[in-house]
């Protein structure tokens, strides 16, 4: 019985813990808060990785790495010049990562 409550109270303790993690507050080293301009500063100091289109609500860059695995495409998707998103293609267009802060 004394080791089912200790099972129960790990149990709690852990999902306590799960429930208060922070959300990720950067992508790829980018803060979530960036603006464009800044996003793109930091993309461009990435390895290998150069800038293909830029705008007030997107920035797309061309090669790098994400995840220690190269893509041919990042996307960084802006709000209110805010990031908000960043979807990323990798090479062989068969896998999509999207994260998004909500």
């Amino acid at each position: 019985m004394k080791s089912f409550l200790s099972q129960i109270v790990v149990s709690l303790v852990a999902t306590a813990s799960l429930d208060a993690a922070e959300p990720p507050s950067e992508f790829l080293d980018i803060p979530w808060s960036s603006t464009p301009a800044r996003a793109e500063e930091l993309m461009l100091k990435r390895p290998d990785v150069k800038t293909k289109e830029m705008s007030a609500t997107k920035l797309i860059c061309v090669g790098g790495t994400f995840a220690d695995y190269p893509v041919d495409r990042i996307e960084l998707e802006f709000t209110e010049s805010r990031l908000q998103s960043a979807p990323s293609t990798s090479p062989s267009r068969r896998a999509m990562v999207r994260m998004a802060f909500r």
